[in-house]
């Protein structure tokens, strides 16, 4: 079994952060601005301060750390230069990536920010580019009914208010 799926000895565990999601070939990683920034930071402090303080470290933990944390700044480094921001459109009534879009449908009302794939965090309302909802929404404006197709069925939900920022 290989050693990224064992614990060490001594009962610490490895910070596990989530595998970034996987990218289409060719297709840029829209972000936000605060995604772009936040995903600069990550990859700032991943090389300036944790991979040089584990490297003169020298016991089995760091060690596996310093593994992690190498093939983490691959990883975003490589998201980094794919990076477009996007920004807000002239017409502020059409959903884009990066609006908060309130919804009305069957469960009530509800906003959501259609977010970069690293960005995405459901409980937080953000929602990837790339999920379900925000294909339906992208493109549409307020007072747009969108439907929703999901394992459940179709669903509508109406744009109610789009606003950026």
């Amino acid at each position: 079994m290989s050693k990224a799926f064992t614990k060490d000895d001594d009962g610490d565990d490895l910070a596990v952060s989530p595998p970034l999601p996987p990218l289409p070939p060719g297709v840029p990683n829209y972000v936000t601005p605060e995604g772009a920034a936040s995903l600069a930071a990550e990859l700032k402090r991943l090389e300036t301060e944790e991979r040089p303080a584990l490297r003169r470290s020298d016991d089995a933990t760091a060690r596996s750390r310093l593994a992690w944390v190498d093939a983490r700044i691959r990883a975003l480094a490589e998201r980094v230069d794919r990076v477009e921001i996007v920004r807000p459109p002239a017409d502020r009534e059409v959903v884009r990536v990066g609006a908060w879009v309130r919804i009305d449908g069957e469960h009530g009302e509800r906003e959501v920010r259609i977010v970069g794939l690293d960005e995405a965090d459901a409980a937080a309302g953000r929602i990837s580019w790339r999920s379900p909802l925000a294909t339906a929404l992208v493109g549409a404006r307020v007072g747009d009914t969108v439907t929703l197709a999901s394992p459940r069925g179709e669903t509508a939900v109406e744009i109610v208010a789009v606003r950026y920022g």
